[in-house]
């Protein structure tokens, strides 16, 4: 299952920056860079890597609680000498609400994560019934979320929290060409 949904906001002009938030400063891109996109669970950085090779125009920021991958995708980075790459470690929701600025995000890339299929884990899942207005908040008006799985019922659960979302609209492929 695959989808791409894309924020349809309003198109005022808006801060890049928003004040500090639990004492921790709002990331923004390294001035030189286009778009902003976030890996959140990048895992050991494989799209991230190729993504900012890809797209050396646009800024890339991994999001990974388990710091083993992490350090993998910093290696890739590293090797791969890519200025428009960077990995960040922490909760999910501690990252998204503190760290990443409102309305600067081009790209929300949500790639296979874990479906947590049991019940109790359920919590775990990193979309949930909450995310369309974390998300919406991240992305700039016309941004896009691009949520890949291949569990079914993960599937069902996080296009249909989108679905009851004001301002979200399903997009049945992914539009851009080239994505690895």
């Amino acid at each position: 299952m695959t989808g791409v949904r894309t924020a349809t906001g309003s198109t005022e002009p808006l801060s890049r920056n928003r004040p500090e938030t639990a004492g921790f400063p709002c990331f923004t891109p390294p001035p030189g860079f286009g778009s902003l996109h976030l890996d959140l669970g990048c895992a050991g950085g494989t799209f991230l890597q190729a993504a900012a090779l890809r797209f050396p125009e646009d800024f890339f920021l991994g999001v990974e609680q388990q710091s083993g991958r992490v350090l993998r995708s910093v290696k890739k980075i590293v090797r791969s000498g890519l200025p428009n790459a960077a990995v960040v470690t922490g909760t999910m929701p501690g990252i998204l609400e503190n760290i990443v600025a409102e309305h600067t995000v081009c790209w929300i890339h949500v790639l296979f994560p874990d479906p947590w299929p049991k019940r109790r884990h359920a919590a775990r899942r990193l979309i949930q019934m909450s995310s369309p207005p974390l998300f919406g908040r991240l992305l700039r008006p016309g941004g896009r979320l691009r949520f890949l799985t291949d569990q079914e019922p993960y599937w069902l659960l996080a296009s249909g929290a989108f679905a009851r979302a004001e301002d979200w609209e399903l997009l049945a492929d992914d539009p851009v060409e080239g994505w690895p």
